[in-house]
């Protein structure tokens, strides 16, 4: 393991040797939500199991940092998947976690008063996710764990 916060990579070892790799990642607006980025099995260990254990082992990884919901999105691999209780769903945005502050008060820094000289900021874009839907060519699923 690469590290015990998210995003976090994670190994399958075979008698020493790397075969496969997992990459797991947060989802921004999902509470107790990941989302699998890649699931990697190397060529001459692939249809022999590693790829189920593998995912496992992440899923267990997951549920002991406390998430319940797991995410991936895949192009061809959909029975791979249902084989291992994924059913497909609509797609979720991982890059969207826009949060915006807005103020005109004077900031305090060092318990002094900063004021900012220069021109106004541009106007902030207006922003709604029902314009914005995701166009994707992959299947998304998801697992509760």
């Amino acid at each position: 393991m690469s590290c015990d916060y998210f995003p976090t990579s994670l190994m399958l070892l075979y008698n020493d040797n790397l075969i496969g790799y997992c990459k797991i990642s947060c989802v921004p607006n999902l509470k107790d939500s990941c989302y699998i980025e890649s699931v990697v099995i190397d060529v001459g260990y692939r249809s022999q199991g590693f790829g189920s254990k593998l995912l496992k082992g992440a899923e267990y990884y997951m549920k002991l940092r406390g998430i319940k919901n797991v995410y991936l999105s895949t192009k061809g691999q959909e029975n791979f998947y249902e084989k291992n209780g994924y059913t497909i769903c609509e797609p979720i945005n991982m890059w969207d976690n826009r949060t915006t502050i807005i103020t005109t008060a004077p900031i305090l820094i060092n318990n002094q008063t900063q004021i900012f000289c220069g021109p106004p900021p541009p106007p902030m874009p207006e922003y709604s996710p029902t314009l914005s839907p995701i166009i994707t060519s992959k299947t998304y699923m998801t697992k509760r764990i």
